[in-house]
């Protein structure tokens, strides 16, 4: 399995108008849903710097006048939605994972279980 070189999330100096704005939301929105998809195929995602990303929108975000800010409020929910929706996919793959390594683990002489602890902690990066 091959993991996917990290992704530029955005500008940090994201313009302060609507249209760049909207345009930053769904290049957000296509890269949660990109790690999503990978994630359901049990490929690894890296995700590094998507909070730089989401920082740059809350501040360009913060400079627009309110009724351009309030003309984006369903881009940025679908955007708090696409998130959710990884969040919950990434939970159920970690508790998928470890629920395969208690099965193998209850079958496992314990310094093997051990070992094979050891392993799966290294392999996640963790």
């Amino acid at each position: 399995m091959m993991t996917p070189p990290p992704v530029t999330i955005l500008n940090p100096n994201l313009p302060a108008d609507p249209d760049s704005v909207a345009r930053a939301i769904a290049a957000l929105v296509t890269i949660v849903d990109g790690a999503r998809i990978r994630t359901e195929a049990g490929e690894s995602i890296d995700l590094a710097g998507f909070n730089a990303g989401v920082r740059a929108l809350c501040t360009a975000v913060g400079h627009l006048d309110p009724a351009a800010g309030q003309r984006l409020v369903p881009s940025l929910v679908g955007l708090s939605q696409a998130l959710d929706t990884l969040a919950a996919q990434l939970k159920r793959r970690k508790h998928d994972a470890d629920e395969q390594a208690r099965r193998r683990a209850e079958g496992t002489p314990a310094p093997a279980r051990v070992a094979e602890t050891y392993r799966s902690t290294n392999q996640r990066g963790t």
